[in-house]
C-alpha cells in the first residue's frame, strides 16, 4: 500500500513585473497598521509584506520578491538612467535593506512556525534588468561591475537576516552565472529550455522546474549531477516520475505566484487571475476575491497539495 509522504513547500515569490494593486481599504489599513520596527517604506513593502502574510503558514521556505522587484532593484543601482549605464555602477542599498528589515519584523508576528521558517528574496537576474551597456568597454566588464553591485546587495540582506537569494530569469548570461554562483545563491528559470538548464547545471546540483519540463531534466541527468529537485506549480502526480530519479527526501515542492500584467486594472474589475491547483475552485471565486485573499488561498490549496505517494 502506497503511503503519503508530505513535502516541503518552498516559495519562489512572483512572476511577472507588475502585482496586482491594494484596494483603498486595504492599503489604508496597512497604512494604519502598527510597525514592529520603524522603517521606509512605499508600495513595494506593501507588496513584500502581502506576499508573507500570504506565505504564513503554508509555505516551508518563505520567499519575498519576483519580477515585480527590478523596479526596487533599480532604483538601488546607481550609474543608469533612461535604460542606459552611463557611469560606473554602485550600490544604492538603503531600500533593499529597509525592505529586509521589514519582512523580517513582520515575520516574527505571524505565528512560531512561521517566525522559525527559512526567508529568502527572489531578484531578478541583472540580465532581467535589460540596461543597456554604454559605458563599460565590454559586455565582460559590465557584468563583472553590476554583479558586484548585485553581491553587496545581497550582503545587505543576509546581513539583517535574510538566509538565502533566489536569481530568476528565463535565460541566464554564461558571465552572470559565473560571477554570482555561491553558496546561498540559486538561480531559478522554470520553463527553461534544454539549453538553458543545461547551463544553470554547471553550477549547481539542484533545480527548481514546472512539471512539463521533467523530460527535458531527465534526458540531460546523463550528462550532469542532479541532486535535488524542486517542481513548481505541481499537482501530487506530477511528483511521481521524479521517484523514479530521487530519493522522496530530495523533493521538494515550490510555488510561484502567477500574474498577467495589466497596464490598468483594480481588484475588482479586469483583475489578474491566479493560477490554482484546486480545479474546484471557480472563476467566479477569484474574480470575487482581492488580491491578498487570492495569493492566500494559493498558498493554501499548494500546501494542501504538496505531497507524493510512495510504496
Amino acid at each position: 500500500m502506497k503511503k503519503r509522504q508530505n513535502l516541503i513547500l518552498q516559495s519562489f515569490g512572483a512572476s511577472g513585473t507588475k502585482m496586482p494593486p491594494p484596494n483603498a481599504d486595504e492599503l489604508a489599513e496597512w497604512i494604519r497598521s502598527p510597525r514592529p520596527k520603524k522603517t521606509d517604506r512605499d508600495i513595494t513593502t506593501y507588496f513584500l509584506e502581502r506576499q508573507l502574510k500570504a506565505q504564513a503558514g503554508c509555505a516551508d521556505i518563505l520567499g519575498c520578491g519576483g519580477g515585480f522587484y527590478a523596479s526596487r532593484l533599480l532604483e538601488s543601482i546607481g550609474g543608469h538612467k533612461e535604460g542606459y549605464v552611463n557611469g560606473e555602477l554602485h550600490a544604492v542599498p538603503d531600500m533593499v535593506k529597509a525592505d529586509a528589515e521589514s519582512v523580517k519584523a513582520l515575520q516574527k508576528t505571524l505565528g512560531r512556525n512561521t517566525a522559525a521558517a527559512p526567508l529568502n528574496f527572489v531578484l531578478p537576474s541583472p540580465s532581467a534588468l535589460r540596461l543597456n551597456d554604454v559605458f563599460y568597454d565590454d559586455i565582460g566588464e559590465y557584468y563583472s561591475a553590476i554583479c558586484e553591485v548585485y553581491a553587496k546587495i545581497m550582503r545587505e540582506q543576509r546581513d539583517l537576516g535574510v538566509k538565502s537569494h533566489i536569481l530568476i530569469a528565463d535565460s541566464f548570461a554564461h558571465d552572470e552565472l559565473e560571477e554570482l554562483s555561491r553558496e546561498r545563491v540559486f538561480f531559478c528559470s522554470p520553463a527553461a529550455t534544454s539549453r538553458q538548464l543545461s547551463n544553470i547545471l554547471e553550477y549547481q546540483t539542484a533545480v527548481a522546474i514546472i512539471p512539463s519540463k521533467l523530460p527535458v531534466l531527465f534526458e540531460l541527468m546523463n550528462e550532469y549531477e542532479v541532486r535535488d529537485i524542486c517542481l513548481i506549480n505541481a499537482k501530487p502526480s506530477d511528483f511521481e516520475p521524479c521517484l523514479e530519479h530521487f530519493d522522496p527526501d530530495s523533493i521538494k515542492a515550490g510555488g510561484i505566484e502567477i500574474w498577467q500584467d495589466a497596464k490598468t486594472q483594480t481588484e475588482r474589475e479586469s483583475k489578474p487571475k491566479r493560477e490554482t491547483i484546486n480545479e474546484n475552485i471557480t472563476k467566479n471565486e477569484t474574480e470575487t476575491e482581492s488580491a491578498a485573499e487570492s495569493m492566500t488561498a494559493f498558498w493554501k490549496d499548494l500546501k494542501e497539495n504538496s505531497y507524493l505517494m510512495r510504496e
